[in-house]
């Protein structure tokens, strides 16, 4: 369904919505083209009680740009949840919070998972979290998440291994909320152009995927300010894990650690490697350049340094950045689709679009470009960054020397270009 069929006044600038609207499946999958959150609206530090989802969604309405054509590019957006949440209030007529309480936590059995907006009352166990500085631990306040529905959702222990149940058995016990039939569908993306050429791998409906200890897993991770968390489960390896820590860090050694606990020995994926052709190998080498920044404010750098370079072989395909330093390699599965390193499922899919040759490498995709081309502007930056810091420095040496020794003159000539100096590193340090 075409977002704003559910509410016209989504404040939404998307060029292609005569015929490419955002859907709801856009939103879930991360490929409604949105940017991620401005730093403004990381935290809420002005209201006292939780916003209507209305609000915030006007408030962060500078995300919600479409940069490129729904369900074509994959780039993970906060703000494409507050907006869902928004959605579950205008369809439910009741905060989204309220309603996911209802409809699935007690039904689950999550009975002590929820939503607090403002620091829970003192009668709520809550662990306190914290931030680590140089190796030393310093406890963390309580932040009100302003993205609300993309992370606001306390739990424990307990209540995640319900969780986890629930998702492993497919809601047989809970069968109420979602058919298990339908598992199927959230756990296998179907927006995003590397998905429509024929990937399998991918982003679902809120649902990652990743190869682990020979399984294939799916699940999520996250963090706020003083916490981290990760969920992750295999149906074909039987089992489900969630870790919270409060600091911050994501959890992955912890994860590993139990993994090889209990896979103690990854079985090898089935898997058949296909020879790469010297057709495709003319038609595939080059520098390739990413395409789908999470956020707009690093566009530009990813622009000029985020590139791979493929070096293709009869038996597979070595990736490299610009200075020849291995990235990965992956193997030829059949029609242009590529496994990389031991996992078993495809990774990668190379394809030809209108007026370019693209890349899909996991989530990222990226499109060939001219090596000698990436290099010329990559030079033109950086020697344009040392002339001006270069001139910046001596002017902070040459002007104070001018007032105090009579032996130093300066003139407007000087002055002039040493301003413009000046004003041009004062760009990144208003951005950051």
């Amino acid at each position: 369904t075409p977002i704003i069929e559910i509410d016209p006044e989504l404040p939404i600038d998307n060029p292609w919505k005569a015929s490419h609207p955002v859907r709801i499946k856009h939103i879930l999958e991360h490929t409604a083209g949105f940017d991620d959150l401005h730093l403004y609206a990381w935290t809420n530090v002005k209201d006292q009680e939780s916003p209507p989802t209305k609000k915030m969604v006007g408030d962060i309405g500078q995300s919600l740009k479409v940069r490129w054509q729904p369900g074509t590019k994959f780039a993970y957006s906060n703000p494409g949840y507050i907006v869902a949440g928004h959605l579950i209030e205008t369809l439910s007529g009741i905060a989204y919070h309220e309603y996911l309480q209802q409809e699935v936590l007690s039904p689950i059995g999550m009975k002590s998972s929820k939503f607090y907006f403002k620091s829970p009352p003192s009668s709520v166990p809550m662990a306190q979290g914290y931030i680590n500085e140089g190796g030393v631990f310093y406890p963390a306040d309580f932040k009100s998440v302003y993205a609300g529905a993309s992370g606001d959702l306390c739990s424990n222990a307990k209540d995640m291994a319900h969780f986890l149940q629930f998702m492993l058995n497919q809601g047989e016990l809970n069968d109420s909320i979602i058919a298990p039939s339908d598992f199927y569908r959230i756990e296998h993306p179907e927006t995003g152009v590397g998905i429509k050429k024929g990937l399998t791998y991918g982003y679902g409906l809120g649902n990652d995927v990743s190869w682990r200890n020979g399984y294939r897993f799916h699940g999520h991770d996250g963090g706020i300010p003083g916490f981290s968390s990760e969920y992750l489960y295999s149906r074909e390896a039987n089992i489900g894990i969630a870790i919270a820590v409060n600091a911050n860090g994501f959890p992955r050694d912890l994860i590993r650690k139990i993994l090889d606990h209990y896979i103690p020995e990854s079985q090898k994926p089935k898997r058949k490697i296909q020879p790469i052709t010297d057709q495709m190998i003319a038609q595939y080498q080059g520098y390739y350049k990413f395409k789908n920044p999470r956020s707009q404010y690093f566009s530009f750098m990813q622009q000029l340094f985020d590139g791979i370079k493929l070096n293709p072989t009869n038996s597979f395909i070595e990736i490299t950045d610009l200075m020849g330093n291995v990235e990965d390699t992956i193997y030829h599965a059949g029609n242009n689709q590529f496994y990389s390193g031991d996992e078993g499922f495809n990774f990668a899919i190379l394809f030809e679009l209108e007026n370019s040759t693209a890349l899909w490498l996991g989530s990222h995709y990226a499109e060939k470009e001219n090596t000698v081309f990436s290099w010329i502007k990559i030079i033109s930056f950086i020697l344009a960054l040392i002339f001006t810091l270069g001139y910046f420095i001596v002017g902070i040496f040459r002007i104070p020397g001018s007032i105090f020794l009579k032996n130093i003159s300066i003139d407007r000539f000087f002055l002039i270009p040493w301003s413009t100096a000046l004003l041009f590193i004062l760009i990144p340090v208003s951005f950051i």
